[in-house]
């Protein structure tokens, strides 16, 4: 639980970090991996396909690199309580709070974060706010259950790292100031 947690707050601060420098939080696959904490972002996530494109690329990316732990840091709207009309935009919803849901896995065990976003009257970010959220057992979607259930060999890594190098993706070793990611 110690690097799950570790991850949690490693994903909480880049998650800070991207606030305060451009009022949003890009998705982002946080993985604990053998090399060390490795970072993906999609170029762009406009609809469903995207989406699922996203989470089917986090796959790859923790099969390839042999994962220990991941984070999937999301920028979402969440709903609290009833909300019967779900027209109109998300921020004029008393029950709707703009939030960074972060989504963090082992192979034993999971956690969740949920950050609530403050802004200021000119929707510029000032911080998080309390959590209204209870502990979740576990969590379903595209976005949760990354990491296999059993770590993969070293044929279906090199595998998975040949079909990621064919869709363009390659890891880049930035170091670890923010600041260059």
């Amino acid at each position: 639980m110690q690097d799950l947690n570790q991850l949690i707050k490693h994903a909480t601060r880049y998650s800070l970090h991207h606030l305060r420098r451009s009022n949003r939080v890009p998705p982002t696959l946080l993985a604990t991996t053998p090399d060390g904490v490795m970072a993906y972002v999609p170029e762009k996530i406009a609809n469903a396909s995207d989406k699922d494109n996203f989470a089917l690329i986090a796959r790859l990316i923790t099969v390839a690199y042999q994962a220990e732990t991941v984070a999937m840091v999301l920028e979402s709207w969440l709903t609290i309580g009833a909300d019967a009309s779900l027209t109109g935009t998300p921020s004029q919803s008393p029950n709707r709070k703009e939030t960074v849901v972060i989504m963090a896995e082992t192979r034993q065990s999971s956690a969740q974060r949920f950050l609530f976003i403050e802004r200021n009257a000119l929707g510029r970010f000032t911080g998080f706010g309390p959590n209204l959220v209870p502990h979740f057992d576990s969590m379903e979607g595209r976005f949760a259950q990354i990491l296999l259930p059993n770590r993969p060999s070293k044929i279906d890594a090199e595998k998975a790292r040949t079909f990621l190098r064919a869709m363009g993706i390659v890891v880049v070793h930035k170091g670890t100031d923010p600041r260059w990611n």
